[in-house]
């Protein structure tokens, strides 16, 4: 998805030109760009038990539900080697971002010299939040 820059907002052209710029880069499996996003899903369960499918017709349910809770999802996925990896979570606690980010740097890529983490400038996705959750990994990533 692209924004398009608010009139005369400088600090957004410029890191939008970027992380444009990291986009170009070639693959590099030493030197990964891993773009990072979250959402919400509210979950929600079947109030009426649906009909089976049977030949000829697909199966039926109602549109009535029960909300069952929100889930978080944490998306890393890697453009240039069509790799994505979903973390699920209860919430966007700077704790759960730190620790997919861990996860990241020693599981996903582990003999990666240096990660580029393309992702929003949420106040939880910073290098504070690595440290305040003990997660000592900023080294191996740059972020953008």
């Amino acid at each position: 998805m692209w924004c398009i820059a608010p009139k005369e907002d400088a600090g957004f052209v410029c890191q939008m030109e970027a992380v444009l710029d990291v986009y170009k880069r070639p693959f590099d499996a030493e030197y990964p760009v891993v773009c990072m996003d979250e959402t919400t899903k509210q979950c929600t369960r079947e109030v009426q038990k649906p009909i089976p499918a049977s030949p000829g017709q697909s199966e039926r349910y109602d549109g009535e539900y029960e909300r069952n809770g929100v889930a978080h999802l944490m998306v890393f996925y890697t453009p240039l080697e069509s790799r994505r990896t979903v973390r699920i979570a209860d919430n966007h606690a700077s704790g759960e971002w730190a620790e997919g980010v861990r996860d990241l740097v020693e599981n996903q890529y582990p003999h990666a010299k240096k990660i580029t983490l393309v992702m929003d400038n949420l106040s939880t996705h910073s290098g504070a939040s690595l440290y305040s959750n003990g997660t000592r990994i900023s080294n191996h990533c740059s972020y953008i």
